[in-house]
């Protein structure tokens, strides 16, 4: 049962995200950027990171079209972009998300730069530029705390082992 009353506000919001209600905290959000003109493209970016978090890859698409890139900030584009790709990546257009995958990763917050880098290595992947996606994937595992490193390094002796053979 969703949990969304009229006065819910940015920390119900994350409270939503934080227990998994990634269906709930996107409508939270969205009503959120409806009644906050200033800050709109946020919430909405907010909005479809917690559809992408519910797996909704078709409500993510759909949020990110309604958003006004002008009022997202850097980073926040770089988001957008990272989100874009996701959808790329997951309809299969690889190279569509290599071009939006673009940023300078030593400019970006570690939990972009780490999205960053998964992503770009799953593109080369796909392309089956398995050298690419191991650089890829090396780049990333300083990123990760000591389980996501284990599953990474797992990942990139595949890659490895692709190119030996």
């Amino acid at each position: 049962m969703p949990v969304l009353g009229p006065a819910i506000d940015e920390s119900g919001a994350k409270a939503l995200m934080d227990n998994g209600q990634f269906r709930d905290a996107a409508l939270a959000y969205q009503r959120l950027a409806r009644k906050n003109g200033d800050q709109r493209a946020r919430y909405q970016l907010l909005s479809a990171d917690a559809w992408r978090e519910e797996g909704d890859f078709n409500s993510v698409q759909t949020t990110l079209q309604t958003i006004e890139r002008s009022g997202l900030s850097s980073n926040q584009s770089t988001q957008f972009d990272l989100l874009d790709a996701e959808i790329l990546l997951d309809e299969g257009d690889a190279e569509g998300a290599l071009n939006l995958l673009v940023a300078d990763p030593q400019k970006l917050p570690p939990e972009l730069a780490s999205a960053y880098f998964e992503l770009r290595a799953q593109a080369f992947e796909k392309k089956a530029d398995f050298a690419s996606a191991a650089a890829e994937r090396a780049a990333l595992n300083a990123l990760l705390d000591p389980v996501e490193r284990a599953a990474n390094e797992h990942d990139l002796r595949a890659l490895l082992d692709k190119l030996s053979n």
